[in-house]
């Protein structure tokens, strides 16, 4: 039986109903969470003060940890590390983003393991709590800001994703939805979504992004600035294993508890996931309609694949 297509806005709905049913989701790029090379690439700096802002949707690449390649989305969200190696690197912590090896997490699981390692340092080797999201963007601060087409914003989901999120809910009486009544605002649609405008107050790790809220608009965004949005997840460098290890270790290597664990952990990783809607991972692969649209479909259908 021939699906039928769903239009862009009842996707990018999904999109935001899977961001409600994750848990835990340096206003900088961010040395080592971008590639080096991205010639052209339009970054916008969001200093002090009122801004006015449209997110602009995209399709996702094949690095996107939550939604399937070529489907739309409009946001990427991954996990990092801060302050790693003499460098103070910011980098994508593997395992919390991608399931794979990190060697920092194995490394605080392996102080932990001791029993006596400072609390405070073990503490800044979790990833942080909240990921880091990116976003195509169109600024309409001044003329300059809007000739400039779109481009893109690197911040924290803390700051401003859960805001827009807490935002989009909006009260729906009983029997409201069966009239047609939407129980989300869906701000990132083209035709349907809406601005948003914020204050951005101090900076650093005293940055805050207050009265955000939603402004309706009397305008679509057009194809020509859809086209111009980046496939947010190529720009982003995912590194290797070794890569991480020798920036957090300064090239002296992780140590032999560290390989240790991360080779347990290599062999076990796929029993640890779970089915978001109930079955089994890597056994009821598309048995649910949840399926179509599961931020761990590619996991699961690979461990599927190897299974047979």
């Amino acid at each position: 039986m021939k699906k039928k297509k769903r239009s862009l806005k009842d996707i990018l709905r999904k999109r935001m109903e899977v961001s409600y049913k994750i848990e835990e989701q340096m206003e900088r790029r961010g040395s080592g969470l971008f590639k080096p090379d991205l010639e052209g690439v339009k970054f916008w700096s969001c200093g002090e003060g009122e801004h006015l802002i449209d997110i602009i949707p995209y399709k996702a690449g094949k690095h996107d940890p939550q939604v399937p390649e070529g489907e739309e989305t409009y946001k990427l969200e991954v996990y990092t590390h801060s302050h790693v190696g003499i460098d103070d690197r910011m980098v994508i912590c593997l395992e919390r983003t991608y399931g794979k090896r990190c060697p920092i997490c194995e490394h605080r699981r392996a102080l932990q393991k001791k029993g006596d390692a400072d609390e405070d340092e073990i503490r800044r080797l979790f990833p942080n709590r909240w990921p880091r999201v990116i976003y195509n963007i169109v600024c309409y601060d001044s003329e300059e800001e809007v000739a400039k087409g779109v481009q893109v914003w690197h911040t924290s989901a803390f700051l401003m994703e859960k805001q827009l999120l807490e935002l989009a809910k909006r009260p729906v009486r009983p029997g409201q939805t069966q009239k047609g009544i939407e129980p989300l605002v869906v701000f990132p649609d083209p035709e349907e979504g809406k601005s948003i405008a914020f204050r951005r107050e101090g900076s650093g790790e005293r940055t805050r992004f207050v009265g955000v809220r939603f402004v309706d608009r009397d305008y679509t965004i057009s194809e020509d600035i859809l086209k111009q949005a980046y496939t947010l997840d190529e720009l982003i460098y995912v590194p290797s294993y070794d890569e991480v290890a020798e920036w957090f270790w300064g090239g002296t290597g992780a140590g032999e508890e560290a390989e240790e664990e991360g080779g347990k952990k290599a062999s076990s990783a796929s029993s640890e996931k779970k089915c978001p809607a109930g079955g089994e991972f890597g056994k009821d692969c598309d048995a649910f309609d949840e399926c179509e649209n599961c931020p761990l479909w590619e996991e699961c259908s690979k461990e599927a694949e190897r299974r047979r």
